[in-house]
């Protein structure tokens, strides 16, 4: 059985579509765990109304804690063997639990995942990270399909686990980018992980949702890099140039947002963050082997000094 767990909180117009693209997969053998967080609209009653249709469907009901703590509570509740995370703004394909655990069956993979396709207001979609079919063997490969290629996303929601791979594991109580803190311990788990390029995910863009809103908050994402670092640190080493340079074009994307909504820093704590942070990274000039002199040009400015070269890209974007 598939236990798939649904944190529900606000998104009452979007939380019948997402319930239904459950029901109507192709693989039959689900328990869908809604996990009312203490929703304050219309959404408790529509999971309730859900269970009473059908009875795959079980309903939480808990004060509100925040996405981290919703999706614990669905992991503790969860009894399949395999798992899967789905946002309740989203929806999915109807084949596309089948789809994933059929390659698990067929390849032993502890993991599968598969490509999303961002839906946008007014019915315009994209497929912005295309991936290619691949099983990945080895717990250096998978990681490097995570760190160097992307062809293993951070996003849990497109992918489907077998329960050993994340029994125990949780996410951070509190915490915004929790899939940051989380998905990198699962893969240093994993001994297999299938990726199948088809875009069976719908991950729907708002303006209004948690990451569609850039506050102080998103900058946890710098304390769930630093885990990251220091993990790879002490058990793949040779992973940590790219990161490196990964986690410096992170804290210019912070740095940016932070200067262009000085509203959200008025105090400049946010900015602070990440001057700190980008010291902790600790480039090295070895780092930047087979980079372009482009490239390497851009990441040692970010080095020197981030908010310098924010304030040029800024300068820059104003003049285009």
């Amino acid at each position: 059985m598939i236990s798939i767990i649904v944190p529900v909180y606000q998104v009452e117009p979007y939380l019948n579509r997402c319930v239904r693209s459950l029901l109507e997969q192709t693989y039959t053998d689900l328990e869908i765990i809604l996990v009312d967080d203490g929703s304050p609209d219309g959404c408790p009653a529509l999971c309730d109304a859900w269970a009473g249709k059908d009875a795959r469907v079980r309903v939480i009901h808990k004060p509100n804690g925040g996405l981290s703590d919703a999706r614990n509570a669905g992991l503790t509740a969860a009894s399949g063997e395999e798992i899967a995370f789905v946002d309740s703004d989203d929806w999915v394909d109807p084949d596309m639990l089948e789809r994933l655990h059929n390659q698990m069956e067929e390849t032993g993979a502890d993991l599968a995942a598969c490509g999303v396709t961002w839906e946008y207001p007014g019915g315009h979609s994209e497929v912005p990270h295309p991936l290619e079919d691949r099983l990945y063997t080895g717990r250096k490969a998978i990681m490097r399909a995570y760190i160097q290629t992307c062809m293993v996303r951070t996003t849990v929601w497109n992918k489907l686990y077998r329960r050993a791979v994340v029994d125990k594991l949780f996410f951070p109580a509190g915490k915004t980018n929790e899939d940051e803190f989380f998905t990198y311990r699962v893969l240093d788990r994993t001994e297999r992980v299938s990726v199948l390029s088809a875009p069976m995910y719908h991950y729907r863009q708002r303006q209004d949702s948690i990451m569609g809103v850039y506050s102080l908050r998103r900058l946890d994402s710098l304390e769930a890099m630093e885990g990251r670092l220091s993990f790879l640190e002490e058990k793949y080493p040779e992973l940590l140039p790219q990161e490196r340079r990964n986690q410096l074009a992170a804290c210019l994307y912070h740095y940016r947002q932070l200067i262009n909504q000085p509203e959200v820093d008025p105090e400049g704590e946010g900015r602070r963050r990440v001057r700190q942070y980008v010291r902790r990274i600790g480039l090295k000039l070895t780092d930047l082997r087979g980079c372009s002199a482009g490239k390497s040009a851009r990441l040692l400015a970010i080095r020197a000094s981030v908010s310098a070269t924010a304030g040029l890209y800024q300068s820059l974007h104003k003049k285009l």
